[in-house]
């Protein structure tokens, strides 16, 4: 039984750090439990993020085969989160949570970066 945990937290481990919603979630605090073996927990958290950041990545025309390479700086992108946390003890100070919600996210502009004149 105790293997079966062991396996069980460690493929989720790895799955939620090699999934792509991982790495772009807000910075919310690190998952804690204080939960003793076979207790539930729900709640709510509510996030509010601003940033500025610099894309690059390949840029296509509608339904055509060609594509470019281009940066793109995006300015106040800002996003707002609202999630649903459920958490069951899987063992003393050990749990499994899942985290369920949405994002609304804006920016004021998404600036592909100037052109440089030819030189002659």
């Amino acid at each position: 039984m105790r293997t079966t945990k062991a396996l069980l937290a460690a493929a989720l481990a790895i799955a939620a750090v090699l999934t792509s919603v991982a790495p772009g979630g807000a910075p919310m605090g690190p998952p804690t439990t204080t939960l003793e073996e076979g207790q539930w927990s729900f709640g709510g958290q509510f996030g509010l993020e601003e940033m500025d950041m610099e894309a690059y990545g390949k840029v296509a025309e509608d339904f055509t085969p060609y594509f470019w390479t281009q940066r793109f700086t995006v300015e106040d992108y800002k996003t707002k989160m609202l999630f649903g946390t459920l958490e069951y003890g899987l063992c003393d100070n050990w749990g499994i949570f899942a985290r369920f919600g949405g994002a609304d996210g804006k920016a004021t502009s998404w600036l592909p970066p100037p052109i440089a004149a030819p030189s002659r």
